[in-house]
Formats: C-alpha cells, sequence, structure tokens
C-alpha cells in the first residue's frame, strides 16, 4: 500500500537495484506510523508488534540508521522520529509495561534529547524544535507511567533516576519541579543523576551564572543537550548583572574579553564579542 501511494523512505527504504524512486526494499522497511482518528478500525492483533519484534526494530534503527552518514539531513530526523513514534504507538496500543517496553520509550527519549542540540541548526522545515520537545515530553510522560506501575509490582528499573533528572531539566523554569521531585522514591531522589539536576536548578533559579555554566562543564552528554536551551537565558541575565555590578553611569569600564568568554561558556572570543554587539555592548582589542 506504501508503495503504490509512494509513501517509502527514498533515502532509508528504496530499492537501489531496480532505481526507481518510488520502488521498496522490503527487506529495509520499517512500519510507518499513522494517525489515530475515529474512522480507523481497531487494530487486528496480527497487525502490531510484540515487544520482542519492536526490541528488534530498535536495534535495526539504532544500528543501521541512527549512525547514517546523512545525519545533518532533515530526512535523517523525520525518518527515525516516525518510526520511532510508531514504536510507541504500537506499545500504547498494547498497553504494555514490561522492561523491554521502558527500555524501548527510553531510547526513543534520548533520541529526542541528542537531536534537540545537534540538530538545533537546521531550518525549520528540516527539523522543528518545538515537534521534538513535544515528543520528548510525551516519552518523559510516558515512562513516569511505566515507572509507576512498575514499582506497583516491585520491578525495578535501573534507567529511572536518568529519565527523571532529564524531566527536571527539561522544566528548570517551571516552579513546580520541585513538587514533583518529592513524589520521587527516597532511591531516585539521592541518585547522583537527580541531585545534578537539582543543583543545576538551584543555580539557575538564583541567577549564578558562574555555577550554571560549570555544572554544564561538568555534566554528561545528554544533560547538556538539554541544558543548552537555557544558554541564551543565562547569558542575557548574566550581562545584565555584570553591567550593572562592574560598570557605574557615565563610565567606560574596560573588561577582559577572555574572561568573559570563559565565565559565560562561549567557545571563543568572536562569538563573545558577536553577543556582546546584540546587547549593545562594544569590545575591540581583547576587552
Amino acid at each position: 500500500m506504501r508503495e503504490e501511494k509512494h509513501q517509502i523512505s527514498a533515502a532509508y527504504e528504496r530499492d537501489r537495484e531496480r532505481q526507481g524512486p518510488f520502488e521498496m526494499d522490503h527487506r529495509l522497511a520499517v512500519k510507518q506510523y499513522s494517525r489515530s482518528s475515529a474512522d480507523q478500525e481497531e487494530p487486528l492483533p496480527h497487525e502490531l508488534r510484540t515487544p520482542a519484534a519492536l526490541l528488534l526494530t530498535m536495534d535495526y534503527l539504532v544500528t543501521h540508521v541512527m549512525d547514517a552518514e546523512s545525519r545533518d539531513s532533515g530526512d535523517w530526523f523525520h525518518f527515525i522520529w516516525d518510526r520511532t513514534r510508531g514504536i510507541r504507538k504500537d506499545i500504547t496500543q498494547q498497553q504494555l509495561t514490561d522492561p523491554v517496553s521502558v527500555g524501548l520509550v527510553e531510547k526513543c527519549a534520548r533520541f529526542h534529547v541528542h537531536c534537540a542540540s545537534a540538530l538545533c541548526e537546521l531550518p525549520r522545515d528540516m527539523f522543528d524544535q518545538k515537534i521534538n520537545n513535544e515528543n520528548l515530553t510525551k516519552c518523559l510522560q510516558t515512562l513516569k507511567h511505566m515507572y509507576h506501575d512498575l514499582a506497583l509490582r516491585d520491578v525495578p528499573c535501573p534507567g529511572e533516576p536518568e529519565f527523571r533528572a532529564y524531566d527536571i531539566l527539561l522544566n528548570l523554569n517551571e516552579g513546580d519541579i520541585l513538587r514533583e521531585v518529592q513524589t520521587y522514591s527516597d532511591a531516585v531522589r539521592e541518585s547522583a543523576e537527580v541531585q545534578s539536576a537539582l543543583r543545576v536548578y538551584v543555580a539557575l533559579s538564583t541567577n549564578n551564572y558562574v555555577r550554571f555554566f560549570k555544572l554544564v562543564r561538568r555534566s554528561a552528554y545528554l544533560p547538556a543537550c538539554l541544558l543548552q536551551r537555557y544558554f541564551n537565558q543565562v547569558r542575557t541575565r548574566a550581562l545584565d548583572v555584570i553591567t550593572r555590578t562592574f560598570c557605574p553611569p557615565k563610565k567606560v569600564v574596560e573588561f577582559p574579553l577572555s574572561e568573559l568568554q570563559q565565565t559565560l561558556g562561549l567557545e571563543s572570543e568572536a562569538e563573545c564579542a558577536s553577543l556582546l554587539r546584540q546587547h549593545g555592548l562594544e569590545s575591540e582589542q581583547g576587552t
């Protein structure tokens, strides 16, 4: 049906030997996501993949598609996003709550965390940050319910601290996130991942920009991907504090550009100078 309607991924499902743009290689085809609608019939059992089949699907996507060389293109994101969304839908329709299903949703969440930073400079028609954030939020919500249900059955979830921490980092500007943390189990709340996320929360809420960027430098890769969304906010507040603290009215004050670059977590002095110009501050000869 997809081949007839030309709904195949030319980059990842096309049959290279037959040369046609809409010729599908069925060995490469992955079940496409279909949006639920009122007139859509309830799927038959054989149309839904078992946890074992879903795990094989995810393993294929991770090993053969996520490492593809064309990852800088929109096709890469849209293909993986669509197929992982299909995995999540199969899990939801069967109401699966088991360690395998939890692991699959966790991998989906990690993919969206990675893309939030890795693809942020792509144009919107190739990568939509808002859509990516919405899917990451849905993954974390699903995991929240799964962790709760499995805890009632005394089934441990080793990845829970990691993803609870991501939930905190995604909502650092939300006032009720601390109330949410109080609902975590003692083991999760005291875990290194959650405690690290809470330290970032305190640094951001108290406008401690020096502490914030020190924590960013010490962060693991995926938490740092989530923290990138706060860089502009922290830098703008920092420059406001710095100018009010060090610069008396009607007086020119020289400040080392390299020190400011290090403090604000910028990659070069040129990038620092560009940021200053955007905020109406001049720089020359390293100051």
